[in-house]
């Protein structure tokens, strides 16, 4: 097995090495992109925006990124020179299906600088800056400088001064609806003194519009809303005058009422619904053409935000729509209004819902994971090498109980193999999970009702939540068996919520938690770890509040530029301790409550970990990703070790590349092999890491990637001093840098990382390093290729 280890290094050596040849070859190529150039074509080498402005409250970036989205000729960017690829595979007679995928895969269509675009871009920029941003007296110019083959141009902004909102005037023959804009526009951001912002003003218009037609206004458009403005004032100021026109051939706009609504609960295009069976329930008519509802009326009616005899209300209706989507039953939903033939001033609603052909489908999975454990010496070429698979299977019914419940039965069974010789089973585990979302709330236990009458939860969340939320259940075990050393079985019951209202944020609320974890530890793990405190038979509680995720993504102003924010809160114990303490004082006793005789503790913790994601797009499938990841976890009250299933680990694929994983820490502990079959179990309850990695394309699917990677992992108190977290936590940061090679088929990436340990958090006891947390180069230089890590995905 050990030649068969070095025949697999040998490859990757060799493919390392092949593929950068390949790379400085192709490099070498783009000096042949000139003779693929005509006459008096140049290539755009680079394009900069500079904005000029002697006032000081111009944000001259701002300005600058905003022009940038005008410009048509982009600069041709690359570390491959793809366009040379497309050349090579654009002529005449380059007609096969090789020089196609050539061209369209590999290649792309070079940038070639031509004036009159240029000149273009330029008057853009000028009329973006003065009637979208008040800068009335902007001009733009802009120049190039051709080398070679290659164009520089830059583009200039002499941009004045801004105009301010003057006096604003609103005029209309609708007097009453004037009324109701003149009061909306002076809550907005347009008021005497702001600067000019036409971008605002379209904002503001989409504003008004829907407040208008959430308070029955049905026919109100942007169309009705025209501002002038006028400058004759003088001193950069804009007076504006706001007119509200009236619909065609009517003095003022009608204020609509709800009438009719119709579900059809099986519809298809061209049905004949004039034949099918109609029920009326709770004012809402039904129809079907089946023998029994699919889904059951009083599903669909709790999903109905609108009502007859209401006003009409466009946010009602959009949200009906949503959650009408959300219902898993239906692969169509639509709401079609309709004025209604016996009153001018209602509006009927046909509401069309086409299910699904099949209430069951299938899906199923794989993850894949290597990784090398260090030596006793640190050195990770050393070490053992780690292969573990897993394969997931799901069975979802997408109308379990009638209610359009969507119910999903989850297995998986996996296992890591270490490649030693001969063979060894390191760990294998299985688990089953049986999950129902309800779409609509449901608080059966009254959790969420009590809370919000203590005042944990603000009216305007438990509206959301009654409005938006759907019901969860899980039930779930797993059981994991690491060898002859330990065993946990887990037994876990939830009940909560799921908040989804805005297509970038999410909620996830379990109000009643209860997870057993039962650990069977054998002889050889007692022997030689020390965390076995921390494997105790315990049960994670929760009966007000189990656990909370928090999912928001987003994008600054520079679409470039998007994030993301996960946080994880949990708490167990918290009602179970103050039942316990109750107790004690009424009975006088200092009592610890368990389960079982004593078997089963009562877990007391509370844990929080917040993860942040940056990534900045530089074009071209070039991106930069950066993570910062911390958490902890404190025991409550009598509660003196945090759970080891709970506690945070640090190493391996995502996490610091350069150490294999639950290798790393805690703090300062210097991790020593005391066996051949060794396996470290590093756990700790702080974690701080941080991550940046450089993604960038190579040829077609594959990607490639840099990466620096720095943390560690600490305990709150413990046997080993080193392992605490203490003002000097700096000393004990890990720093791991490495390269990796991606494969990326869209659906899905397999990554291949190769870590460096440049910093270990704990003094060197090498003789050229004595003393010493950084490795020297011959340090970094014998570690070979790295630690090397596959896995399924990015990192982060």
């Amino acid at each position: 097995m050990g030649k068969g280890i070095s025949n697999f290094l040998g490859i990757q050596k060799y493919c390392t090495s092949y593929l950068l040849l390949i790379v400085i070859l192709v490099t070498v190529s783009s000096c042949k992109v000139q003779k693929f150039l005509k006459e008096g074509e140049y290539l755009v080498n680079k394009v900069k925006i500079e904005v000029n402005s002697q006032y000081d409250d111009v944000n001259k970036d701002w300005l600058a990124n905003g022009l940038s989205y005008f410009v048509d000729q982009k600069e041709n960017k690359g570390l491959i020179p793809k366009e040379y690829i497309y050349f090579s595979h654009n002529e005449p007679n380059d007609t096969s299906k090789y020089d196609r995928i050539m061209r369209n895969v590999f290649g792309v269509v070079p940038s070639i600088y031509d004036e009159s675009i240029t000149k273009q871009t330029a008057e853009r920029m000028k009329s973006w800056l003065r009637f979208n941003k008040g800068f009335y007296n902007a001009e733009v110019t802009y120049s190039s400088n051709t080398r070679r083959y290659k164009t520089d141009v830059v583009y200039t902004a002499e941009i004045g001064k801004r105009y301010k909102y003057g006096d604003v005037t609103f005029i209309s023959v609708d007097t009453s609806l004037i009324n109701e804009v003149r009061e909306l526009w002076s809550k907005g951001p347009i008021i005497t003194g702001s600067p000019v912002d036409g971008d605002a003003f379209n904002n503001e218009r989409n504003r008004i519009t829907t407040i208008l037609q959430n308070k029955g206004y049905a026919d109100f458009a942007t169309k009705y809303i025209d501002v002038k403005g006028d400058s004759t004032g003088g001193d950069f100021i804009i007076d504006l005058f706001v007119e509200v026109y009236p619909p065609e051939n009517e003095l003022a706009h009608k204020i609509y009422n709800v009438g009719k609504i119709t579900v059809y609960t099986d519809y298809y295009n061209k049905q004949d619904t004039f034949s099918l069976i109609t029920d009326t329930i709770e004012s809402v008519i039904f129809k079907r053409e089946s023998h029994k509802y699919l889904v059951k009326p009083s599903v669909i009616n709790a999903v109905l935000l609108f009502r007859e005899g209401e006003r009409a209300n466009k946010d009602a209706r959009l949200k009906t729509f949503n959650k009408l989507s959300s219902l898993g039953s239906y692969r169509f939903t639509g709401i079609n209004p309709k004025f209604s033939e016996s009153d001018s001033n209602t509006i009927d609603y046909d509401v069309l819902l086409t299910p699904y052909p099949r209430k069951w489908i299938a899906d199923y999975g794989a993850d894949l994971l290597y990784s090398r454990l260090g030596s006793s010496s640190g050195t990770p070429l050393s070490g053992r090498n780690i292969f573990g698979l897993s394969l997931n299977g799901q069975l979802i019914n997408r109308n379990f109980l009638g209610g359009s419940e969507r119910y999903t039965l989850t297995g998986e069974i996996g296992g890591q193999l270490e490649l030693a010789s001969p063979f060894r089973l390191r760990s294998y585990n299985y688990g089953l999970s049986n999950y129902i979302e309800y779409p609509i709330f449901k608080d059966h236990l009254g959790q969420i009702k009590l809370l919000h009458k203590m005042g944990f939860v603000r009216n305007s969340s438990y509206v959301n939540l009654q409005e938006k939320a759907l019901s969860t259940v899980n039930l779930s075990f797993s059981n994991t068996d690491f060898r002859n050393l330990y065993q946990i079985f887990i037994i876990n019951a939830t009940y909560g919520y799921k908040l989804s209202d805005q297509l970038d944020r999410s909620l996830t609320i379990n109000t009643l938690g209860l997870t057993l974890n039962s650990y069977e530890l054998r002889d050889s793990f007692k022997v030689t770890t020390g965390i076995a405190r921390t494997f105790q038979d315990n049960l994670f509680t929760g009966f007000l509040f189990r656990n909370l995720i928090f999912t928001k993504n987003g994008s600054f102003k520079d679409k470039s530029y998007q994030w993301s924010f996960i946080s994880n809160f949990e708490l167990s114990g918290l009602e179970i301790l103050g039942a316990n303490r109750l107790s004690n004082l009424i009975s006088g006793t200092n009592d610890v409550w368990s389960l079982n005789d004593n078997r089963f503790n009562y877990a007391k913790f509370t844990k929080l970990e917040l993860d942040g994601r940056f990534y900045k797009n530089l074009g071209r499938k070039n991106v930069v990703a950066t993570r910062i990841n911390a958490g902890i976890i404190v025991p409550i009250a009598d509660t003196e070790n945090s759970p080891f299933i709970k506690q945070f680990d640090a190493g391996g694929p995502n996490s610091l590349r350069g150490w294999g994983i639950r290798e790393l820490g805690p703090g300062g502990v210097r991790l020593i092999q005391n066996s051949p079959n060794f396996i470290p179990f590093q756990k700790g309850d702080i974690k701080l890491e941080a991550n940046v990695e450089y993604r960038f394309p190579i040829w077609g699917v594959i990607r490639g990637g840099t990466f620096l990677d720095v943390g560690n992992i600490w305990t709150i108190k413990g046997d080993e001093i080193e392992g605490q977290f203490t003002s000097a936590f700096l000393k004990q940061i890990a720093v791991a840098t490495g390269w990796g090679i991606r494969f990326d088929f869209d659906y899905f990436l397999i990554r291949f990382d190769f870590g460096y340990r440049l910093r270990n958090p704990y003094r060197s006891l090498d003789p050229d390093t004595y003393g010493k947390y950084w490795n020297n180069w011959q340090g970094i230089k014998s570690q070979g290729i790295g630690n090397f890590q596959v896995n399924v995905n990015h990192a982060f």
